[in-house]
């Protein structure tokens, strides 16, 4: 007879840095929630310095840090700023969320049930630590196991340049939480 061989589905973490990370696993909790793959299965969730609520004003710092204050950022704020502004009035006027709802609605909906590990600081000039601390209640709320390392002085997505040796040690104790460790 044949011997048909099974594989184990493999372990995935994801890990994102930023809305920009964020946003990738937005899409990949829509595609997963449709058909999550039996070659893989999502174990862990970790987040950096994310995902922040987007509001306008965070959205303006956050070009402005990233371009320096030029005068090209400032054009970009202007045409950020004006299609965000008609994007969330037209929405508002037809009934359905705004960008920011629907994110925001994904992000605290996200059916993945598995650890959640969260490393951001409250000097962050990008997102909000208080908004964070709402995020992180939400996921102690549903059950799930939830690690949490906050410092007061690193910036976004500065924590593993600064803080080096804690977030590797977080980072291995999550990785135990979601059944994983080192060979």
């Amino acid at each position: 007879g044949t011997t048909v061989r099974t594989r184990k589905p493999a372990r995935v973490v994801i890990h994102m840095f930023s809305n920009g990370g964020a946003f990738v696993y937005e899409r990949l909790l829509h595609v997963l929630k449709e058909s999550e793959p039996a070659s893989y299965r999502v174990c862990g969730v970790a987040y950096d310095s994310c995902p922040g609520y987007l509001y306008l004003a965070d959205g303006v710092r956050a070009i402005l840090i990233a371009l320096r204050r030029s005068v090209f950022a400032w054009i970009l704020v202007a045409i950020f700023a004006s299609f965000v502004s008609l994007h969330s009035a037209l929405s508002m006027l037809i009934g359905r969320p705004t960008r920011a709802q629907a994110f925001w609605q994904t992000m605290q909906s996200d059916h993945l049930r598995c650890p959640r590990l969260f490393f951001y600081s409250t000097s962050d000039a990008v997102i909000s630590a208080e908004r964070l601390d709402e995020f992180v209640a939400h996921w102690r709320n549903t059950k799930s196991d939830v690690l949490v390392r906050k410092w007061s002085d690193s910036p976004h997505v500065q924590h593993y340049r600064i803080h080096k040796r804690e977030y590797c040690s977080e980072l291995e104790a999550f990785l135990a939480a979601c059944g994983l460790t080192p060979q």
